[in-house]
């Protein structure tokens, strides 16, 4: 059988390269590395995310699509980085994320710092009668509302002190009747955030008897509020020993007991704290006004 010419040429080309058998082409080797951000420093709340962006170029300066890629951190209780590049808050501080290639690496500074985005002020609204106290917790929080420990001390001031004062530690003290804002100041590196609490001053009645349950392992309620003379009511259904011992030495004691009622009466004005030695941590008080 006789070939055509032109099927000649063409088995005689395909030898010469090599029949076709399984040549390739060489991945391009990464030259240089360009990340973007240059510096991360807006990762305010442990959580927080940012996207690193990276573009290889090989020596000619070509840019390559899909370079093989690794990426590091050097500390992960600073930040944290996937394998694509999503770089994750950890801890305060900071750290490098590096990226490499082959024989060629490029680093990126990471600052980790959590803002005080906004405080609150505990309780956000009391009631109070006429000399009570109340002392107000501030909090400081980040940019997902997590709590920061080491946050500014903040300062504290009222806007009705003949209604409520407030000192330099968050006590508010109840002055006569009448409404006052009392607002609570942190001045921070990002600037000064503020919240309030909303507190009423009435005259307040109190009942003059309460009662408490002993249970298992805890009174109920723990604290209860009573007027002066007022009798308070210990009932233990539980069947478990219970005893109820109290800070205040002018208060007489319930010694052991694992069922029954027993009363004390309260002729003076302050907070009693109690305890069952018996049970750790099973503690109440009486607040008499």
């Amino acid at each position: 059988m006789r070939l055509s010419r032109a099927a000649v040429i063409c088995a005689f080309l395909a030898a010469g390269c090599g029949g076709g058998g399984g040549g390739g082409t060489d991945s391009p080797v990464v030259a240089t590395l360009a990340l973007s951000p240059g510096v991360i420093d807006t990762l305010f709340s442990r959580g927080l995310t940012v996207q690193l962006s990276v573009q290889a170029k090989d020596g000619g300066g070509n840019v390559i699509s899909n370079p093989a890629l690794s990426f590091s951190s050097g500390s992960q209780t600073i930040a944290t980085v996937s394998q694509t590049g999503l770089i994750t808050a950890q801890g305060t501080g900071k750290t490098n994320i590096t990226v490499a290639s082959g024989s060629v690496s490029k680093s990126v500074e990471v600052v980790v710092r959590r803002k005080v985005a906004s405080i609150t002020v505990t309780p956000a609204t009391r009631t109070l009668s006429v000399n009570q106290t109340q002392v107000l917790t501030v909090v400081a929080l980040d940019a997902l509302s997590t709590p920061i420990t080491g946050a500014p001390t903040p300062t504290f001031g009222s806007s009705n002190t003949a209604v409520a004062t407030v000192d330099g530690v968050g006590t508010v003290t109840a002055v006569s009747v009448g409404s006052a804002t009392i607002t609570a100041t942190m001045v921070t590196v990002d600037g000064t955030r503020t919240a309030t609490s909303e507190i009423t001053v009435s005259v307040q009645t109190f009942p003059t008897t309460a009662t408490v349950t002993l249970g298992p392992s805890s009174f109920s309620p723990q604290t209860v509020d009573i007027a002066v003379n007022g009798t308070v009511t210990w009932n233990n259904t539980s069947a478990t020993l219970h005893n109820v011992m109290f800070d205040a030495s002018s208060i007489t004691d319930i010694p052991d007991h694992s069922s029954g009622s027993n009363q004390r009466t309260f002729p003076a004005v302050g907070t009693f704290g109690y305890q069952c030695n018996l049970h750790p941590g099973m503690t109440g008080s009486v607040v008499v006004h």
